[in-house]
Protein backbone atom coordinates (compact mmCIF):
# COMPACT_ATOMS: atom_id res chain seq x y z
CA UNK A 1 0.00 0.00 0.00
CA UNK A 2 1.42 3.59 -0.96
CA UNK A 3 -0.08 7.02 0.44
CA UNK A 4 0.80 10.17 -1.36
CA UNK A 5 -1.13 13.60 -1.72
CA UNK A 6 -1.98 14.67 -4.85
CA UNK A 7 -1.22 18.25 -6.43
CA UNK A 8 -3.43 20.68 -7.72
CA UNK A 9 -7.21 21.74 -6.09
CA UNK A 10 -8.84 18.97 -4.42
CA UNK A 11 -11.97 19.30 -7.17
CA UNK A 12 -9.77 18.88 -9.86
CA UNK A 13 -8.23 15.64 -7.53
CA UNK A 14 -11.34 13.60 -7.35
CA UNK A 15 -12.80 14.61 -10.64
CA UNK A 16 -9.64 13.65 -13.13
CA UNK A 17 -10.69 10.59 -15.40
CA UNK A 18 -8.96 7.21 -14.53
CA UNK A 19 -5.56 7.39 -15.92
CA UNK A 20 -4.01 4.61 -18.58
CA UNK A 21 -4.27 1.09 -16.75
CA UNK A 22 -7.25 2.77 -14.28
CA UNK A 23 -10.89 2.38 -14.51
CA UNK A 24 -13.17 4.20 -12.61
CA UNK A 25 -15.83 2.34 -9.96
CA UNK A 26 -17.25 4.91 -7.81
CA UNK A 27 -17.25 8.65 -7.58
CA UNK A 28 -18.87 10.99 -5.43
CA UNK A 29 -17.71 14.72 -5.74
CA UNK A 30 -19.57 16.34 -3.45
CA UNK A 31 -17.42 13.92 -0.53
CA UNK A 32 -14.90 14.21 -2.70
CA UNK A 33 -13.89 10.54 -2.85
CA UNK A 34 -13.26 8.13 -6.00
CA UNK A 35 -12.61 4.67 -6.19
CA UNK A 36 -10.63 2.95 -9.00
CA UNK A 37 -9.42 -0.51 -9.76
CA UNK A 38 -6.25 -1.01 -12.21
CA UNK A 39 -6.80 -3.25 -14.91
CA UNK A 40 -3.53 -4.69 -14.26
CA UNK A 41 -1.63 -5.70 -11.41
CA UNK A 42 -3.98 -8.52 -9.95
CA UNK A 43 -6.62 -5.83 -10.33
CA UNK A 44 -5.14 -3.79 -7.38
CA UNK A 45 -7.40 -0.27 -5.64
CA UNK A 46 -6.85 2.87 -5.61
CA UNK A 47 -8.78 5.31 -3.09
CA UNK A 48 -8.66 8.84 -3.63
CA UNK A 49 -10.23 11.30 -1.00
CA UNK A 50 -9.41 14.76 -1.68
CA UNK A 51 -5.89 15.03 -2.43
CA UNK A 52 -5.18 12.25 -0.19
CA UNK A 53 -4.55 8.76 -2.06
CA UNK A 54 -4.21 5.06 -0.86
CA UNK A 55 -2.56 3.52 -3.99
CA UNK A 56 -1.88 -0.44 -4.56
CA UNK A 57 -4.47 -1.67 -1.99
CA UNK A 58 -6.40 -5.03 -1.66
CA UNK A 59 -10.05 -5.47 -1.69
CA UNK A 60 -9.82 -5.27 2.25
CA UNK A 61 -7.69 -2.69 2.28
CA UNK A 62 -9.78 -0.58 -0.05
CA UNK A 63 -13.16 -1.29 1.94
CA UNK A 64 -11.27 0.13 4.53
CA UNK A 65 -10.12 3.47 3.67
CA UNK A 66 -13.08 3.96 1.36
CA UNK A 67 -15.39 3.57 4.47
CA UNK A 68 -13.04 5.31 6.18
CA UNK A 69 -13.34 8.33 3.79
CA UNK A 70 -17.05 8.29 3.79
CA UNK A 71 -17.64 8.02 7.31
CA UNK A 72 -15.17 11.18 7.69
CA UNK A 73 -16.75 13.26 4.80
CA UNK A 74 -20.15 12.42 6.05
CA UNK A 75 -19.37 13.53 9.81
CA UNK A 76 -17.60 16.77 8.11
CA UNK A 77 -20.60 17.65 6.65
CA UNK A 78 -22.90 17.28 9.71
CA UNK A 79 -24.67 14.41 8.26
CA UNK A 80 -23.89 11.96 10.86
CA UNK A 81 -22.36 12.12 14.39
CA UNK A 82 -19.10 11.12 15.75
CA UNK A 83 -19.11 12.43 18.81
CA UNK A 84 -19.61 9.09 20.58
CA UNK A 85 -15.93 7.95 19.74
Amino acid sequence: MRHYLNAGSIPASVAAPAPKGFSQCFTNPDLLIKLEQRTNKAGRFRVTYGLEVHDDLTYNEACYELGRAMLHALACNSMLSNEGD
